[in-house]
């Protein structure tokens, strides 16, 4: 209390009475009008997500947030979730339709984890999963992205810089939050420290970024207009003055024996040619000029004065740095994406787009540019052990609807995941698991998994299928790219085929790009041989297998065709359910009885 009450007095002797020190103190007199043309020359946005930049942080809440924290006051951790409440790019996806399969959360926590040395930051899951689950609608956007992305990767020394500068806008920020470990220091350091942070960020700002060719070049233009400030030099100024308050010269005599014999100051010279600096008659007039208009401030209460005025002059500036700090964030976590799969083996990419083509069931104009994915991975398989074996997958998968057979623990709901995954972070201008990719455009994104039965189900499987295929013609739009996994999987062949016509035919409607799963396999059959035939009302339809190897066992890699067995024999005796087997078990539990 004591704390708050000497601070609004500072303020309130700041208001109303000269501050101590020459008529060009540089805290003396309020922003005038060439500072403040400095400070809105300062404002230009450092936004790295949108090739035309926007202040997307809620200002005025960020503002009181930040000027709360440095007073000292308990903000609860509002800094670090700042950037949750900043509107991302326009975009046509719902990520409602397909991040619960794809577990967004999960691929961000197991394959997009920062390590920057020893520091392994908290980053706001939250806001990265919304960057990458919002897919921009303009395309210019994933390209700004993309070359931030190229130009940080193929230069180390400036991706060690932007680590750098990340590291001081994180530390700024603990030193201002509540929850962070600075709340322990002496408040008049603290305050000091988030100005020593905020200086040293701008610094780096302006001088790390000035040969950038991508929108990296934005985080130059920005330091260079700041630092250009008159609260800016203010700024080093005071921190100047607080860590050069005098030089002090020293003679020390040493004995043969290596004891000290005389220990004494020759000189003092005190820093008179920064800005803070004020004579001993200076600053004994100051006082009393504070004194006789009612103001009993001693040198603790002056400094706070000071530290308090240097950080207004400057705060217009921070919430820039808030919104650079949570947009950094979302490139690290990629990048950290593109480390840990060279570390398993794989590459990653930042696709190519088609031009002039077609997305879902249609055709490209001849020489349009096809969809491809070459390499192709899940990173979900980053939390398990193990090789990840990589597959191909041509245009003609993409133009059409696709049927996936092959048998169960063959890798084709791990297939359908790996190609929404790439799907959305590629078209989020982000690196996508694969070595080489062209995307088509999709305008939505659909995902359904089967999902196990739940205590409150109000419908069999059947009901629970036929849900599922009304919510997938209530989301999804044409022209997007849909994943169905085991569709009719809950009822009996002959009535399920006559569904997952329906579906195709109506899916071909959509114009949509569809992969969907299916161990119909006699079904499928017959669909590949009227499809072969030009029999077909389903339209473009293109068939896919799980590979085996000459042992009948799956390789995780797919080729053209439809499976003619799911192995369920093999799976049986993998897991131990054959007929001997189970006797014995009998046997056993019979015997146990007697």
């Amino acid at each position: 209390m004591r704390q708050r009450l000497l601070a609004k007095q500072a303020r309130a002797a700041r208001d109303e009475v000269p501050a101590p020190g020459p008529s060009t103190s540089p805290v003396i007199e309020p922003i005038g009008p060439s500072q403040r043309v400095a400070a809105e020359r300062a404002h230009e946005v450092v936004d790295l997500l949108n090739d035309q930049p926007a202040e997307v942080v809620d200002v005025e809440r960020l503002s009181w947030a930040l000027s709360f924290g440095f007073a000292g006051g308990d903000i609860g951790g509002l800094l670090v979730q700042a950037m949750r409440r900043a509107p991302v790019a326009a975009s046509d996806w719902d990520p409602g339709s397909f991040s619960g399969g794809l577990f967004v959360q999960d691929l961000i926590r197991t394959c997009m984890h920062v390590r920057l040395g020893g520091f392994e930051p908290e980053l706001d899951g939250a806001f990265i999963a919304r960057v990458l689950t919002h897919p921009p609608s303009d395309r210019n956007v994933a390209l700004y992205r993309q070359g931030i992305l190229r130009e940080l990767a193929g230069d180390s020394a400036l991706r060690s810089r932007f680590s750098d500068l990340y590291r001081t806008l994180y530390r700024m920020r603990e030193l201002l939050d509540s929850e962070g470990p600075s709340r322990e220091l002496d408040g008049r350091r603290r305050r000091l420290d988030v100005l020593t942070s905020i200086r040293d960020a701008l610094t780096q700002m302006a001088t790390s970024f000035s040969a950038c060719t991508s929108g990296l070049s934005r985080i130059d233009r920005f330091g260079q207009a700041v630092q250009g400030s008159e609260p800016y030099r203010h700024l080093v100024e005071l921190l100047d003055y607080e860590n050069h308050l005098a030089s002090v010269d020293l003679e020390l005599r040493i004995g043969s024996d290596g004891r000290v014999r005389h220990f004494g100051i020759t000189r003092i010279t005190e820093n008179r040619t920064n800005g803070f600096y004020q004579s001993p008659v200076g600053r004994w007039v100051s006082r009393a000029a504070l004194f006789m208009r009612g103001f009993a401030m001693g040198e603790p209460e002056i400094a706070n004065r000071w530290i308090d005025a240097v950080y207004e002059g400057v705060q217009d500036s921070l919430p820039a740095l808030f919104q650079l700090l949570g947009e950094m964030e979302v490139y690290l976590a990629t990048l950290a994406f593109r480390d840990t799969a060279e570390a398993r083996g794989l590459k990653t990419c930042l696709p190519d787009f088609t031009t002039n083509g077609a997305s879902g069931n249609g055709s490209a104009p001849p020489g349009a540019s096809q969809p491809q994915l070459e390499g192709l991975f899940n990173p979900l398989l980053f939390a398990h052990p193990g090789k990840i074996t990589a597959c191909d997958l041509g245009g003609d998968a993409f133009r059409a609807t696709t049927l996936v057979t092959g048998p169960n623990s063959g890798g084709k709901t791990r297939l359908l995941q790996a190609i929404a995954i790439a799907q959305m972070l590629g078209e989020a201008g982000v690196y996508m698991p694969a070595a080489r990719a062209t995307l088509d455009h999709c305008s939505g994104l659909f995902v359904s998994l089967i999902e196990e039965a739940r205590a409150d189900q109000k419908e069999g499987r059947l009901g629970t299928e036929l849900m599922r295929i009304r919510e997938l013609f209530e989301r999804a739009r044409p022209g997007s790219l849909i994943i169905l996994d085991e569709l009719c999987s809950g009822t009996n062949p002959s009535e399920g085929e006559d569904i997952i016509r329906l579906v195709l035919s109506l899916l071909f409607e959509l114009h949509a790009s569809v992969f969907i799963t299916t161990h119909f396999l006699q079904f499928a059959t017959r669909l590949a041989e009227e499809a072969a035939n030009g029999m077909t009302s389903q339209g473009r339809l293109s068939f896919l297998q799980v590979e085996l190897d000459n042992g009948e066992r799956p390789t995780y890699r797919f080729v053209p065709g439809v499976a003619r067995t799911s192995l369920a024999h093999q799976i049986a005796a993998r897991l131990g359910v054959t007929r001997d087997e189970l006797l014995a078990l009998v046997q056993r539990n019979a015997t146990a009885r007697k």
